[in-house]
């Protein structure tokens, strides 16, 4: 159970650092399935400026089909 704990903490630690490289990134939450939670309806929100939406959306979609 650990082990798989770690691994959902690094790859929240790898989306977060892919997602910060596409603008100022003020603040970011994962809920839903990046916690364990697939209650939720939001997984991710992004608040920032200069953020380009089209390489934001494009990392989403790839980490999402990686998991």
């Amino acid at each position: 159970r650990t082990l798989l704990i770690d691994s959902e903490l690094i790859k929240t630690k790898v989306l977060q650092k892919k997602l910060c490289a596409h603008g100022n990134v003020k603040l970011l939450v994962l809920s839903g399935i990046f916690v364990k939670n697939e209650d939720h309806k939001v997984d991710i929100i992004i608040v920032g400026d200069k953020l380009n939406h089209k390489k934001l959306v494009h990392t989403i979609l790839d980490f999402d089909s990686y998991s």
